[in-house]
C-alpha cells in the first residue's frame, strides 16, 4: 500500500499478487451484484459499496490488472482543504 498528497487529493494505492481481473471482467467488478465467483460464495457488493463511499465524498477509486499479475486498486479522495473549511463531503 502506498499513499501520497498530490496537490489538493490523497492518493491511496493497493496492489496485490493474486491472480489478477480478467480484462471482460474489469469494466463490470464495480456493478452492483456483479461477481465471478460461484453462486452462494459472495454478492458482488464490495467494490460497488467502495465505489459508492468514494463517489459520496467526492472522489473516485480505478482498478488495473493483468491476469497472473495481481490488481492495483487506486483510491483519490480530495483533502478537506479542497473541499472547503467545515465541509462533510
Amino acid at each position: 500500500m502506498r499513499s501520497e498528497g498530490q496537490g489538493t487529493d490523497l492518493v491511496v494505492t493497493v496492489t496485490d499478487s493474486g491472480n489478477g481481473i480478467a480484462s471482460e471482467h474489469l469494466p463490470h467488478i464495480f456493478n452492483p451484484f456483479y461477481t465471478t465467483k460461484h453462486r452462494g460464495v459472495g454478492t458482488g457488493l464490495g467494490p460497488s459499496i467502495s465505489f459508492g463511499i468514494m463517489r459520496e465524498h467526492g472522489g473516485s477509486i480505478q482498478a488495473h490488472s493483468q491476469p497472473g499479475h495481481g490488481a492495483t486498486f487506486t483510491v483519490v479522495l480530495p483533502t478537506r482543504e479542497a473541499r472547503g473549511p467545515g465541509s462533510a463531503r
